[in-house]
């Protein structure tokens, strides 16, 4: 029955790519209308998409509110102020998995399929959560997650289905790859606060049933929880897969990918090389932030001092800033400035203005351990939201450029090699990130309160320099 269902499902998408190529040529060099697609046409794929992206995007943003304490639990002298670089560390081993293992999710999507590659990275991701979440030393902590990254190529394989789907629609291409990939950030609206709750529940909620009937296994994996949470995640996502995802590529098509091309037939091609670039350097800035604020919100010093439960509110209350308005905001942008401008302007929107967010501390002056003022609260979720929308618009409007730089049987390879350059990068955006930060926070220069003015700077100054980039080497291209 599954299969008949798998079958008729893509037999309609087939035809309707037959009949979307039929339309684009009898419509060349004239001016007939064609109806405007719309998400709901299909809705199953996308509600499939959507899942697959929010677990991946739960496996990363999970650990926000707890990894920190984590490093704390598995090594023993490590406090608040100085787990920076643990914390900063794994994430980078995290990211280094991915960039080691694109380059085979690439060539296993172009030699047997995109689902193939969804069902084994949700397979291995569900076994490597579960693992990390029951990790007794740091340093099963470290494998446990580089495996995991490595096992997570779903965020590499959704921007090439998006603009399978498509057909060559260009307009539907650009609106529906911005839903699927701003939706990786309406995880901000509970991934965080659901973790956050999670984590060490014998320490936040001695007396609830879990604590009490699992006291020995939670205290001795007290993490174990929101890994567990995210494994359910991708299990799920795999049945949506399964069921609603049809394999949008071709034999054809897989046949020309795989003996063809290779990332140096892709880089050779100077728009896709360009957005690529433009794409690694912003995705490295975007992850140092992304890294610098927890450490800043568990400071005690030169921070907000905050413990899981009020980190995951504070991104949940932005994730719900991010879901209200990024759409809309990318859509609007999009349809009056195009591709160009919104990378222009979201370039100058997103990490330039982070500078501001220390200015909390201030607003926070007086407050006990664990709490926030309303307008340090205010102005917290106010900066991460809007951040969130900026760095999402960009990144969606730059997958989409680079897609169209390249054939449709070489995106597979395009977006394989693009997660292979972000895992390369971002490999030392959070390590470099969790030193700076402690640094900052423990040196003997300047008082705390001053120092991470300087971690936020950097990251300002990144956003700056990316800017300009864009205007430099991406601009030629449209003109």
């Amino acid at each position: 029955m599954a299969e008949r269902n798998e079958k008729n499902l893509e037999e309609g998408l087939l035809a309707n790519v037959h009949l979307d190529q039929k339309q684009n040529e009898n419509s060349a060099g004239h001016d007939t209308p064609q109806a405007e697609k719309s998400i709901l046409s299909v809705k199953w794929q996308v509600l499939a998409l959507i899942i697959s992206m929010q677990s991946g995007a739960f496996i990363m943003m999970s650990v926000v509110p707890y990894l920190a304490f984590m490093c704390i639990h598995l090594v023993p002298g490590l406090n608040e102020q100085n787990a920076g670089s643990y914390a900063g560390a794994i994430v980078s081993v995290s990211v280094l998995g991915k960039a080691c293992s694109a380059y085979a999710w690439g060539v296993v999507a172009d030699k047997y399929g995109r689902k193939a590659v969804f069902f084994y990275s949700f397979l291995f991701s569900i076994i490597f959560s579960i693992m990390f979440g029951m990790s007794t030393s740091i340093t099963m902590a470290f494998i446990t997650r580089f495996l995991l990254g490595a096992s997570t190529s779903g965020g590499m394989m959704i921007k090439t289905v998006c603009s399978e789907l498509a057909c060559g629609d260009k307009q539907f291409e650009v609106k529906l790859m911005g839903f699927i990939m701003g939706s990786r950030g309406w995880i901000n609206l509970y991934g965080p606060l659901l973790s956050g709750f999670l984590a060490e529940p014998v320490k936040q909620f001695p007396n609830s049933w879990i604590s009490t009937t699992f006291h020995g296994f939670l205290t001795k994996y007290p993490f174990f929880l929101p890994n567990f949470a995210a494994a359910l995640y991708c299990f799920i996502a795999m049945i949506m897969v399964y069921f609603f995802i049809p394999e949008t590529s071709t034999a054809e098509m897989r046949n020309r990918g795989g003996s063809q091309v290779t990332y140096k037939s892709i880089i050779k091609k100077p728009k896709a090389r360009d957005h690529l670039v433009a794409f690694w350097l912003f995705s490295f800035s975007v992850i140092f932030f992304n890294e610098a604020v927890p450490l800043f919100l568990v400071a005690t010093d030169g921070g907000l001092s905050l413990q899981e439960n009020l980190i995951g509110i504070i991104y949940t209350v932005s994730g719900v800033i991010y879901v209200l308005f990024q759409y809309i905001t990318y859509k609007g942008i999009q349809n009056r400035f195009g591709v160009y401008g919104t990378l222009q302007i979201s370039s100058l929107f997103s990490t330039p203005i982070l500078i501001i967010l220390p200015v909390s501390i201030f607003l926070n002056l007086g407050q006990a351990p664990n709490t926030l003022s309303i307008p340090g609260f205010i102005f917290v979720v106010s900066v991460l939201g809007f951040e969130r929308i900026a760095a999402s618009t960009f990144m969606a409007t730059a997958t989409v450029a680079a897609n169209r730089s390249v054939e449709r049987h070489e995106m597979a390879i395009l977006n394989a090699l693009t997660m292979t350059g972000m895992g390369v990068m971002n490999t030392f955006s959070p390590i470099l990130a969790g030193l700076l930060t402690s640094s900052t926070l423990t040196s003997n220069l300047f008082p705390p309160n001053v120092g991470i003015f300087i971690t936020f700077g950097v990251i300002s100054a990144m956003g700056i320099c990316i800017a300009f980039l864009v205007k430099i080497r991406l601009k030629p291209h449209y003109e």
